[in-house]
C-alpha cells in the first residue's frame, strides 16, 4: 500500500475539489470563489499530481469525474462539514452566542411563508439560545446545499425525495397538498371552470431544465403517461423563477404544487388536481440536538 503526505492537501483544495464535483466547470467554480480560472485548474492538477490520481476527464463542455473522484467526494464532504460545524460551535462557546441553524427554503414557497414564519417565530421564542437563518434557493440547489453542509435543514418539493435518498440524507413529508396546473389566458382551457388532466395533451408545458431538475420532469412525465400522453415541452428554463416568469408571459402551462405557488391572477388560472404533492423536510446526516428539535417542531406545527 502506498502512503501519501496528507499534510500537503489543504482544506481550501478540498473545498475547491468538492465545488468542481458539483459544478463540473472551472469557470463557474472560479466565479463562486472569486478566484481565477487558472488558479482553479492548477489546484486540481496539483492535487492529481500529489495524490497520483486522475480526478477529472477534461471534455470541451464539461468536466467528467472519475471513479476515484467520486470516492474522495463522498468521504471529504463529511470532513468539510465537520470542520465548519466545529468552528461554529467553537465561536459559540467563545462568544456565548446563539446556536445558528441554517434553513434552506424553496424559492417559490410564498404561499407557505406566513405559516412557516409563525412556526419559526414560535420555535425561537421557546428556544432563546437558537437563531434561525433562512436562505431561499431553487429546488435542486437546496439538495446540493444540504449535502455540502451549507445548510442544516431544507424544505423543498416532494419530488426531490429521490435526490436526498441518493445522497443518504434523511427526510420526511412535512405536508401534503394537491398538485396544480397553472393555465395562461392564451390557452383555450383558461375559460374552463374545471379541468381534466388528459385535456392537457395538446398544451405545451413550461418546465425547469430536465438536466438540473430530473426528478421534477419524472413526476410530470409519469403523470402525463398515466393519462395517456407524453408531455409537449414548449419552454425549458433554468429555475423556478424563470418558469413563473414564462407562465406570466403566456408561454405554456405549468405543473406545480398548491402549497408553494400563488401564480394565479388576471392572466393565469389555477386548477387543482386529484393527485397529491407536497413539501418535504430534509436534514443533515449528523444533526445536533438543536436541528432535530427544529425538525420535530416543524413537523408538529404543520401537522397540528
Amino acid at each position: 500500500m502506498r502512503y501519501y503526505n496528507v499534510l500537503n492537501i489543504s482544506l481550501q483544495q478540498i473545498q475547491i475539489f468538492l465545488k468542481v464535483m458539483e459544478l463540473r466547470n472551472f469557470t463557474r467554480v472560479a466565479e463562486h470563489f472569486n478566484f481565477t480560472v487558472s488558479m482553479i485548474s492548477k489546484t486540481i492538477s496539483n492535487m492529481e499530481k500529489e495524490m497520483g490520481l486522475i480526478l477529472f476527464l477534461r471534455n470541451p463542455r464539461e468536466l467528467k469525474p472519475t471513479p476515484a473522484a467520486a470516492v474522495l467526494a463522498h468521504e471529504w464532504r463529511s470532513i468539510v462539514t465537520t470542520v465548519e460545524q466545529s468552528l461554529e460551535k467553537a465561536h459559540t462557546a467563545q462568544n456565548g452566542a446563539k446556536r445558528t441553524i441554517k434553513l434552506g427554503l424553496i424559492d417559490s414557497s410564498s404561499v407557505m411563508d406566513q405559516t412557516l414564519n409563525e412556526s419559526l417565530d414560535r420555535f425561537e421564542q421557546e428556544n432563546p439560545t437558537i437563531d434561525i437563518h433562512v436562505e431561499k434557493m431553487d429546488m435542486h440547489e437546496l439538495v446540493e446545499a444540504l449535502n455540502a453542509g451549507d445548510v442544516d435543514i431544507i424544505c423543498t418539493g416532494h419530488h426531490e425525495g429521490p435526490a436526498l435518498d441518493a445522497y443518504g440524507l434523511p427526510w420526511k413529508m412535512l405536508l401534503t397538498c394537491p398538485l396544480a396546473i397553472y393555465v395562461p389566458r392564451s390557452s383555450p382551457l383558461f375559460a374552463r371552470d374545471q379541468l381534466v388532466f388528459s385535456e392537457l395533451r395538446k398544451e405545451e408545458f413550461v418546465i425547469p431544465s430536465p438536466v438540473q431538475h430530473s426528478n421534477y420532469y419524472a413526476v410530470l412525465e409519469a403523470l402525463c403517461r398515466n393519462h395517456g400522453f407524453t408531455p409537449r415541452i414548449g419552454v425549458t428554463v433554468p429555475n423556478v423563477r424563470s418558469m413563473a416568469y414564462s407562465l406570466q408571459r403566456q408561454k405554456g402551462v405549468v405543473l406545480s404544487c398548491a402549497a408553494t405557488d400563488n401564480w394565479a391572477g388576471e392572466n393565469v388560472k389555477c386548477f387543482l388536481l386529484p393527485e397529491q404533492g407536497g413539501i418535504l423536510i430534509g436534514w443533515s446526516r449528523s444533526p445536533d440536538k438543536a436541528c432535530l428539535r427544529l425538525v420535530e417542531h416543524m413537523m408538529s406545527f404543520f401537522n397540528s
